[in-house]
């Protein structure tokens, strides 16, 4: 057959496809959404090439369709264009991380281990972690709270934590009771430090979330969004903790209550495990928090502003942007 025959024939037959609305229905099926035909999945979920990127690009392709349709029809055309593997699979990963919360995949190779998860909580143990000029100052605040952190060196936990953490609990329980903004950022950093807040991207390490032997969430649709507003909630808690921070060492007065606070509530704590000594009940939050005395703050330029402010402002950056 000639070159020109076999064009001729190619020509025929896409024409007579069209000319059938079913097959011409197939056909855009096969273009737009060629996963579609498929019984079972491209790439089984279980399976690992060692390094083979057509399986990754494979593997993320299918997994794309119904995680990240955009993602799937981006990938869908770059195929049929693109004949770097390398280079094709730096451009889905990328696709990828653009729909991720809080981590982020490093090579498509990770496809396979599941949703990335990333522990953000503070390690006591880790001497990098403090080296950070942004983390310094804790180890002054968890000396307030009678907890010794030595920066320098490599520890254990201090064997006072678990104390340090019901005071802590107690002292976050009464902040929030007060209403104001700078005693709220103050009670998330107080959770933060202590593994309190209840979010687990917020409260453990990598390394922790490695040993209790949590599984990464699989690929799918309510796994994705749940693992996004995890991180994106594990986000805005440091950002409230870390603002607290930044509130509780510009202000003297704050410093001295927290101080004096801890104090009356450490006494009470150990009077009653003097008169309990085989009991180690969770503390009272509520009859505990009733000594302990919150002065009013100045309210900073953003927490002045009324709800009503607060959303004519969010308003008007949509509208910017």
């Amino acid at each position: 057959m000639k070159p020109q025959d076999f064009h001729a024939a190619i020509t025929f037959l896409s024409a007579a496809t069209l000319a059938d609305p079913f097959l011409a229905l197939c056909s855009a099926v096969a273009w737009l959404d060629p996963l579609a035909l498929l019984d079972e999945p491209l790439i089984e979920p279980d399976y690992y090439a060692g390094g083979d990127e057509w399986v990754n690009i494979g593997a993320a392709w299918d997994i794309s369709r119904v995680c990240f349709p955009a993602v799937y029809a981006e990938t869908t055309q770059a195929i049929r264009t693109e004949s770097s593997s390398q280079r094709l699979a730096d451009q889905v990963c990328t696709a990828i991380n653009r729909h991720l919360v809080g981590g982020e995949l490093h090579d498509l190779e990770q496809i396979f281990f599941g949703i990335p998860f990333f522990g953000l909580g503070v390690d006591l143990t880790d001497t990098d972690f403090f080296a950070s000029p942004q983390y310094t100052p804790l180890v002054e605040v968890y000396a307030w709270l009678g907890v010794a952190v030595d920066p320098e060196q490599t520890y254990s936990l201090p064997d006072n934590l678990p104390e340090a953490a019901q005071v802590a609990d107690v002292l976050a329980f009464s902040l929030r009771q007060t209403g104001h903004p700078t005693h709220e950022k103050l009670a998330w950093l107080l959770d933060w430090m202590f593994s309190q807040t209840g979010n687990t991207a917020a409260d453990y390490t990598d390394e922790e979330i490695y040993e209790m032997g949590i599984q990464p969430l699989a690929w799918e649709p309510n796994e994705l969004e749940f693992n996004n507003l995890m991180h994106a909630e594990a986000a805005e808690i440091i950002g409230n903790a870390m603002q607290g921070l930044d509130l509780l060492l510009a202000d003297d007065g704050l410093q001295a209550e927290l101080r004096a606070n801890v104090e009356s509530l450490s006494k009470q704590m150990k009077r009653i495990k003097k008169e309990k000594p085989h009991d180690r009940p969770q503390p009272d939050a509520q009859r505990l928090s009733r000594s302990l005395c919150w002065t009013d703050r100045p309210q900073q330029p953003d927490e002045q502003r009324s709800p009503d402010d607060l959303e004519g402002l969010q308003v008007r950056r949509a509208d910017a942007a």
